[in-house]
């Protein structure tokens, strides 16, 4: 589309070479080749800014708890398995409150 939009506008330009020196002038509609600018440079700043959007995406969804969901693979995708699994302690409740007027770990 922005090739076109250029090609709009450009139809209404007229380029002369006269040596090294190449002269440009708006010969046909001015609105139209005002247009075809315009045009031109939205659409390729409409495409930078979405190709920028999609590089820095992902997918994701969110189902609420307890919903049943069926997912298909179209390709394998590579797990680290750890067969005695992976915990995380976070201590007891009790050692929590114990430690809960203890602010010097803020610091």
């Amino acid at each position: 589309m922005a090739s076109g939009a250029a090609a709009y506008s450009d139809s209404q330009i007229d380029t002369q070479v006269v040596g090294d020196t190449i002269n440009t002038a708006v010969t046909g509609n001015r609105d139209s080749y005002v247009l075809g600018q315009i045009g031109s440079d939205s659409i390729t700043k409409a495409t930078d800014w979405l190709t920028e959007r999609q590089q820095n995406s992902f997918d994701a969804v969110y189902l609420p708890p307890n919903s049943k969901l069926t997912v298909h693979f179209e390709k394998e995708i590579p797990i680290n398995y750890n067969p005695n699994g992976r915990r995380t302690n976070y201590g007891s409740q009790q050692q929590f409150f114990d430690n809960s007027n203890n602010l010097s770990g803020l610091y």
